[in-house]
């Protein structure tokens, strides 16, 4: 699998499971409505989220005569942003996409816990955090 695979993979279990929000992919600048695919704005006066793919490291996980496990840490991060104010909405939101990714396998990707944190108050919006650690392998 591929990184840019892997990417696509993850954003589409998003697009498959979640309704609840606009969702911007990487740094923007606009939003997907999950409910149509259509691109639109970024919302000023409700919440949305931003979905972020950090990759992290591979490791070799066998070695020998046959072959070679190669394992690829990385991260899924889903920022929330809510109105400020809407601390429980943003919570809310912050455990449902958990449940999209805690101990999700799918075409490769393994998710592990999820973690729901608060940030609080960023550039005018309320913000939680859900991060999720996941793997996958290849062999060559």
């Amino acid at each position: 699998m591929t990184y840019k695979q892997e990417l696509s993979d993850i954003e589409q279990r998003l697009l498959s499971n979640w309704t609840a929000t606009p969702v911007q992919f990487g740094e923007g600048p606009d939003c997907v409505n999950p409910a149509t695919g259509a691109l639109i704005k970024q919302p000023d006066d409700s919440a949305w989220i931003r979905l972020v793919v950090r990759g992290g490291v591979e490791e070799q996980g066998a070695l020998g005569g046959g072959p070679k496990l190669w394992r690829n840490r990385a991260l899924i991060t889903a920022q929330v942003f809510a109105p400020v104010g809407e601390r429980q909405a943003a919570l809310a939101l912050g455990d449902t996409l958990a449940g999209i990714y805690r101990g999700a396998s799918f075409n490769g990707v393994n998710c592990q816990a999820a973690s729901v944190r608060e940030i609080g108050i960023n550039f005018g919006w309320q913000q939680v955090n859900v991060d999720i650690p996941f793997y996958r392998d290849s062999y060559a």
